[in-house]
């Protein structure tokens, strides 16, 4: 096989790229050449945001599959299409969860979803979800509109919809175990939680398995082709609460742990971790298994172990520390005013 990436190799796209070359198949790289530039790949470098400009040379490549990493919004949907449209390759979309009415909910801080969340269930219908965040990065971002012009126009390609993926090499890895890291890298053997959030359930998935669900995804196109087509969520079978990731991380780390647990309410420092209320996402990924087969192939304890040797290495994108003993503080306040101090004068 012969697999055309299309941005992304920071991340995903990298994990891909890696398996894919280690399984034997030949690998080409389309991006700007910044993010990875010693890649042991063929690369093409050239804009994301210009693909027509490099039609040419990308269909040259006479790729087999082709993975788009980056397609954020309707116009690189529509560039992808005006490009590969006619060739005779497998075309790959990543998407996300995001699209759907319930993740965009819970960001309303509305409960309004049963869970979990399937394909079949409703997507947002406000077009630019994000618009309103004031982001010029995220002013034209539709996934939505995305899936809806690669479907259109190639209705045998396929679109798979991420949730919160964590491991080696995210970008984003300070808001997904950032805040436990922090901890473990400052050697803090007690964990301040807000009653709500330690009851958090959100949707994860381990990069090198959603890499490795990717790979079986574009295999089985090709093995059985009209029979993966649409739209596929991809992810971890199981879900698990936040103050159950602090239990695995500390776990992975050999260190102990003290769970402190305050009234959202209750005054805290100014980082605070704790949520009015909870706030659970999750996927049903059932469909994507029962059509392909596919097993992960890294428990999750091995991909909690990776990802904190990964991050406690790199703590340079973990952000600001947490205030640990203003929120210990915090704890302490409480436990006082739970039992109040008795004046026998």
């Amino acid at each position: 096989m012969r697999l055309l990436i299309l941005g992304g190799s920071r991340f995903i796209g990298r994990h891909v790229a890696e398996q894919a070359q280690a399984a034997g198949h030949e690998v080409v790289l389309f991006n700007r050449g910044q993010s990875w530039p010693e890649a042991p790949f063929e690369t093409l470098q050239g804009d994301l945001h210009q693909l027509p400009d490099y039609a040419a040379q990308l269909q040259a490549v006479k790729a087999d599959v082709v993975l788009h990493c980056l397609a954020m919004t309707p116009q690189h949907a529509q560039d992808f299409v005006n490009v590969f449209q006619h060739s005779s390759a497998q075309l790959h979309v990543l998407s996300s969860a995001d699209v759907y009415e319930a993740f965009q909910g819970l960001v309303q801080g509305k409960e309004n979803s049963d869970w979990p969340v399937s394909e079949a269930s409703p997507v947002t219908a406000k077009p630019f979800y994000w618009r309103d965040l004031g982001s010029q990065h995220m002013r034209d971002y539709d996934k939505n509109q995305v899936t809806e012009i690669v479907l259109q126009a190639c209705p045998r390609a396929v679109v798979y919809r991420l949730p919160m993926v964590y491991g080696p090499h995210d970008r984003q890895y300070a808001h997904r175990h950032g805040w436990i890291l922090q901890h473990l890298l400052h050697e803090q053997s007690e964990v301040v939680l807000g009653l709500s959030q330690q009851a958090n359930l959100w949707h994860y998935g381990y990069v090198e398995n959603i890499a490795a669900a990717l790979l079986t995804g574009i295999q089985h196109t090709l093995d059985h082709p009209g029979q993966l087509t649409g739209v596929y969520n991809l992810g971890e079978t199981q879900v698990r609460s936040w103050r159950r990731w602090v239990e695995l991380f500390y776990q992975a780390a050999d260190r102990e742990l003290t769970v402190r647990l305050l009234p959202d309410n209750w005054p805290i420092s100014a980082v605070s971790a704790a949520s009015p209320a909870p706030q659970h996402f999750f996927m049903d990924v059932s469909r994507f298994a029962n059509t392909t087969g596919f097993e992960p192939p890294v428990t999750v304890p091995e991909a909690i172990a990776r990802t904190l040797r990964w991050g406690l290495a790199h703590p340079e994108g973990l952000g600001e520390c947490p205030d640990f003993e203003g929120r210990l503080k915090a704890w302490r306040n409480f436990q006082n005013f739970l039992t109040p101090q008795v004046s026998l004068s």
